[in-house]
């Protein structure tokens, strides 16, 4: 499809192409421009939906908004309004190409670091992002936060040492990315509902 192709100038021109076969029919009204309209939001919001973006970006400034109300008055304010949107629309599609690329670094690198302190803004100057646009994005993406997504991490790689080497607990912890052994045992137990210690002579 040309929108997700990002050939924005080949879908304005077939559209206005449409459009200026609309203008010329004796029978073109203000419910034809409506329709059309609303046939090609639908689209638009159709894609949004599926990269998971809210397609209230496409109305995110007043010039947006003000082009949305006069669109339907004619073929041209119509014309100019469709512009904008796809530019919008194209805009929203490069942002969110980015942010899944960013994500997946992200994830590579904090599975690569467990044991090293991963704070925001540590990791989001790793994608040049701020530390708060960063956490909305991985929130977005995933469906759950960065901090939620690093501890179940740490815990994961905790569970597997706990059955695979006989290492101490306060070894794993450390290596897991757990200051100290307390903290550890409370996150732990707290997910997984059993100590580090009990964890470790239930499964074994």
């Amino acid at each position: 499809m040309l929108l997700i192709q990002h050939k924005k100038e080949e879908v304005i021109k077939n559209a206005y192409h449409f459009l200026d076969g609309m203008k010329k029919s004796p029978l073109a009204s203000r419910s034809d421009l409506v329709r059309f309209q609303h046939d090609f939001m639908q689209v638009l919001y159709s894609i949004l939906e599926k990269n998971g973006e809210s397609a209230h970006r496409l109305f995110d400034s007043s010039t947006s908004e003000s082009l949305y109300e006069q669109s339907c008055q004619s073929t041209e304010n119509m014309k100019v309004w469709l512009k904008n949107v796809i530019e919008v629309f194209d805009s929203c599609l490069l942002a969110i190409g980015q942010s899944d690329s960013s994500i997946g670094q992200i994830k590579n690198y904090i599975l690569a670091h467990l044991d090293e302190d991963l704070n925001r803004k540590k990791l989001a100057s790793l994608v040049f992002l701020s530390p708060d646009y960063l956490s909305h994005v991985f929130s977005e993406h995933t469906g759950e936060s960065l901090t939620t997504f690093i501890l179940n991490e740490r815990i994961k790689k905790a569970k597997e040492m706990l059955l695979l080497s006989n290492k101490s607990i306060r070894d794993i912890a450390l290596t897991s990315g757990f200051p100290n052994i307390s903290y550890f045992s409370r996150q732990f137990k707290s997910l997984t509902g059993e100590t580090p210690h009990e964890f470790r002579k239930h499964k074994k």
